[in-house]
């Protein structure tokens, strides 16, 4: 540990350290886990350092655009498997598997991932599979993203 500061003192050097040693002790909960099936939802390193790389203050404001992004993308894998068609999974699950992994959404980009996999396989039966599997943790995800404290601000 070092958070020795010192003179000439920098005011954003101390407001760093000071705001390390305020900070409640979260490490209990670097990794969020779906109740019931003890799935990985989300990674809350990468949150923190999605913070680091752009500000915390814009967390929340760039988590509301992932979670809208995550509707949009479920709603087109939704119609996907509805249709039967593979490209749109492909082409949703793709554009998909980046972002939730810098949200730390970490079971929606493992889907995601598998999803672009089967079509490129074409697999078919395993991309609706993922699919489905998709569908069914976004709800959960949105919930727990939402609920996280370095989303909320």
């Amino acid at each position: 540990m070092n958070d020795y500061v010192t003179k000439p003192v920098d005011r954003w050097t101390l407001s760093n350290v000071v705001l390390q040693w305020a900070q409640p002790d979260n490490s209990g909960m670097s990794q969020v886990t779906d109740a019931d099936s003890g799935v990985l939802l989300i990674d809350e390193d990468q949150l923190r350092t999605l913070g680091q790389d752009t500000s915390p203050d814009l967390v929340p404001k760039l988590v509301a655009v992932f979670v809208s992004e995550l509707g949009t993308r479920a709603r087109g894998i939704s119609q996907g498997l509805e249709s039967g068609d593979t490209k749109r999974l492909a082409s949703e699950a793709h554009a998909l598997k980046s972002s939730a992994s810098t949200y730390g959404a970490t079971a929606i980009a493992e889907c995601a991932r598998r999803i672009d996999q089967a079509c490129k396989d074409e697999n078919r039966v395993e991309a609706v599979a993922q699919g489905r599997a998709l569908i069914d943790l976004v709800e959960s995800t949105v919930v727990a993203l939402r609920a996280h404290p370095l989303a909320r601000g």
